[in-house]
């Protein structure tokens, strides 16, 4: 059986999951879906993250979960090495080239313009070949509530009332982000499923009304199945 594992997205649609499927699988989450893992009942096996922003606004959060050992590894971006702990057994960090080729080497990751797409890469290295999509929705819809920071894509959430993730307060008041590009998204997702063509790798995506049409789509229920054979 090859090996597998459920990528959970951040998006509206993860709302329409019975996550409590997930608790005896291997899964990696991403950025501050940590204000979930409670509701959800367990902890993912992996947690990454690479926005150059957002973590800066939740550092702390982060840092604690990193203690809790709660979480089998982290993956961060290269970027972080001097704001998170070194590396351990635990933690690892890596590089994002400037490049969008599919790339297992952590030293050299090809860029996807989005963190689950890039962490495929990641996966692929520890040997997975199965992959279940879940809250990959993309459909970014613009904050009106928000204050341009450093550029206009640098920006900082002035109200609860995001949108484009499973809570309104995943990038609630007062939380720095990048600013959400649809194309680059979907770009993304669209390079890394041509380039991967080729290779034993099966990507499957129950997101409710993804913006990401590259990969074959099933409801929850029959992805499941898919997932268990």
């Amino acid at each position: 059986m090859r090996k597998k594992i459920v990528i959970i997205g951040n998006g509206p649609s993860l709302n329409n999951i019975d996550m409590h499927f997930l608790k005896n699988t291997d899964t990696i989450s991403y950025n501050r879906a940590y204000i979930a893992y409670k509701h959800w009942g367990f902890n993912p096996t992996y947690y990454m993250a690479i926005d150059r922003n957002a973590i800066f606004s939740y550092l702390s959060d982060v840092k604690k979960l990193i203690s809790s050992n709660k979480i089998k590894h982290f993956f961060f971006r290269d970027i972080y090495k001097n704001i998170l702990p070194k590396e351990t057994n635990n933690l690892t960090y890596f590089h994002i080239g400037e490049h969008s080729n599919f790339n297992p080497n952590l030293a050299d990751l090809g860029m996807f313009w989005n963190v689950a797409a890039v962490s495929i890469q990641i996966l692929y290295s520890l040997g997975y070949r199965k992959f279940l999509l879940i809250g990959i929705d993309g459909n970014y819809l613009p904050n009106k509530a928000v204050k341009e920071v450093e550029s206009k894509y640098d920006l900082i959430s002035l109200e609860d009332n995001d949108l484009n993730h499973f809570t309104n307060n995943y990038y609630g008041k007062g939380i720095k982000y990048t600013r959400p590009n649809n194309s680059k998204f979907l770009n993304g997702w669209n390079q890394l499923s041509n380039q991967i063509q080729n290779m034993d790798i099966e990507i499957i995506n129950s997101s409710l009304n993804s913006s990401v049409n590259c990969f074959k789509k099933m409801s929850f229920y029959n992805a499941w199945k898919w997932y268990e054979q």
